[in-house]
């Protein structure tokens, strides 16, 4: 399928991306974690995602531990659906096309041990909250056991190949349900979930439903251009049937120095120069940054690769000419020449979300304060308000400009789980907890749309 073919729609984003390494096929050893069908580790980053652990999403709330994340994710394809009937929806970022009349706006967000949620009424409160443990999925053994991730004495039976395993504590970094990524077009959100373990990808039509894929690998996260899906791995995966059917990309030779990187740790698409996707990939302090002008049937290196933005990624995205990386350490990476040179800049601080861009800036979020810049290399900082509003994972609604996120930081969920909405990025509104059920990490959210429901009813 070449470029011509395919019509520019949904782009993905992932906020964290996986680390602690394993070795193909074993157990999970070291700093490094495995690409597809191959166990790996994750660390979280500093700031929104756990130490060296899965992001959503790149950025915000996410994983494990303390510090690291960034996960992107291959793209799958999209149906002409969305060149004829689509229009203000590219990509969890903001991106622009048509709004489908006959489907309802929505955010849908995934997290770990599986988890769903989704927002159709402009995100002023999250329903239809779902998760391997709270429906019996295989990938938990069948069992309707509560799992509360990270807690001291507590434990989670998960699927390992044909048999039941018992973590203790529930490692949900390491996990079947690992969330990595979450992507739109044609119609349908492609999730990915399984880092170590390894687990699944889905896709959903209506963000309540999930239907298994692909099963038993594990993918650094999903993006979505032109018309393709890609799951991001070493050796990505792509679909040109809106995820429905799967086969194999180009291998991504992700390496530094002559020297293996397994893991991929983020992957996004920007429709600069006819279509990019773009991935990143760290093992420690080995570092790659790879593009493919293909739709991922061969990979490219620029000649001086974006490094400053992989080892945390908390997102890759794009607005008017440019692709931004953004990292967790305060690093963005814009390029105005389609991935072939970089410019490397300083945010201000640490970022804790995924960048996303509004139509006129990007944004980004770290530490009570909103960064913004028109170009993705001069950078503003400013407080967000009220005080002691954290953004973890987030995205835009590109119709009506309004932006949710979920609350970042390390130990923010089940009780101490917070969703939030903007319409500047500045001003937060808090909702009230009623508006949606605390659960397990969020890792990623995208907008898109989906089909009518009692849940969601057309407007």
């Amino acid at each position: 399928m070449t470029s011509s073919m395919r019509h520019v729609c949904a782009v993905a984003l992932v906020l964290a991306a996986p680390a602690l390494a394993c070795q193909p096929g074993g157990d999970a050893t070291s700093d490094d974690a495995t690409g597809e069908g191959a166990t790996g580790e994750a660390s979280t980053s500093a700031g929104s995602q756990a130490t060296d652990a899965p992001q959503t999403t790149g950025g915000g709330d996410t994983t494990g531990g303390p510090t690291d994340t960034t996960t992107g994710g291959p793209a799958e394809t999209t149906t002409d659906a969305m060149a004829t009937d689509a229009t203000d929806a590219t990509d969890a970022t903001g991106a622009t096309g048509a709004a489908p009349l006959d489907r309802v706006p929505a955010f849908v967000a995934v997290g770990h041990v599986g988890r769903t949620t989704l927002s159709c009424d402009d995100g002023r409160s999250w329903i239809e909250n779902h998760a391997y443990d709270l429906d019996g999925d295989p990938y938990t053994c069948d069992e309707l056991a509560p799992v509360h991730c990270w807690q001291d004495g507590g434990a989670c039976a998960i699927k390992s190949g044909d048999a039941c395993e018992t973590l203790s504590p529930c490692d949900c970094d390491h996990h079947p349900g690992a969330a990595q990524g979450v992507a739109y077009g044609g119609d349908y959100f492609v999730g990915t979930w399984g880092w170590g373990p390894p687990g699944t990808v889905r896709r959903s039509r209506d963000g309540i439903t999930w239907e298994p894929v692909v099963q038993d690998t594990t993918f650094g996260g999903v993006a979505h251009g032109d018309g393709r899906f890609l799951l991001a791995s070493r050796e990505p995966r792509v679909s040109d049937d809106d995820g429905m059917s799967w086969g194999p990309g180009a291998p991504a030779d992700v390496m530094q120095n002559g020297q293996t990187i397994w893991n991929v740790r983020a992957v996004g698409w920007a429709p600069a120069g006819g279509g990019r996707f773009v991935l990143t990939a760290r093992d420690g302090d080995t570092l790659d940054v790879l593009l493919s002008s293909t739709g991922g049937d061969d990979w490219w290196r620029p000649a001086q690769p974006p490094v400053a933005c992989a080892p945390f990624t908390r997102g890759i995205t794009h607005g008017d000419d440019v692709i931004l990386l953004v990292d967790g350490d305060g690093a963005a990476c814009s390029s105005t020449s389609a991935g072939d040179a970089w410019t490397t800049s300083a945010i201000g601080g640490p970022i804790e979300s995924n960048p996303i861009w509004t139509g006129t800036q990007f944004m980004a979020w770290g530490l009570q304060t909103a960064y913004s810049s028109p170009d993705g290399v001069n950078w503003s900082a400013q407080p967000v308000t009220p005080p002691g509003v954290q953004v973890g994972p987030a995205a835009i609604d590109p119709g009506t400009g309004t932006i949710v996120a979920v609350r970042g930081g390390w130990d923010v969920w089940y009780e101490d789980q917070v969703f939030y909405r903007s319409e500047d990025g500045i001003t937060w509104e808090e909702l009230d907890a009623s508006a949606y059920t605390g659960g397990h990490p969020i890792r990623a959210i995208a907008f898109g749309y989906v089909d009518p429901s009692p849940a969601c009813p057309l407007p």
